[in-house]
């Protein structure tokens, strides 16, 4: 893929990743005041990626195995899911609030 560095060559692939003539005026308007959207966005919007837009999630985590408990999800379960989010470019953070 070339590279897009600049946010002018940018702004054709992010716009596809939406519709509308409102949206597409509005973010043009706050990237020339100095907005950047994140990290995830101006990588994958509009890309062929297979990629979440969302930067960071937060796990929670159980203190069990592979069984929910209390409505979190065991240990390998929650693994399994951070690979997953890892895998599509995410980022991810564990909450242990029972471990």
């Amino acid at each position: 893929m070339p590279c897009d560095c600049a946010w002018r060559a940018r702004w054709p692939r992010l716009r596809r990743r939406r519709s509308g003539a409102q949206w597409e005026t509005r973010f043009l308007q706050v990237q020339q005041r100095g907005f950047v959207p994140a990290g995830r966005i101006n990588s994958a919007a509009g890309t062929e990626l297979t990629a979440t837009l969302i930067n960071c999630f937060v796990q929670p985590v159980g203190d069990s195995i592979a069984q929910v408990e209390d409505g979190f999800p065991g240990i390998y379960t929650a693994l399994t899911e951070a690979a997953e989010t890892m895998r599509r470019g995410g980022g991810r953070g564990l909450r242990l609030p029972r471990a």
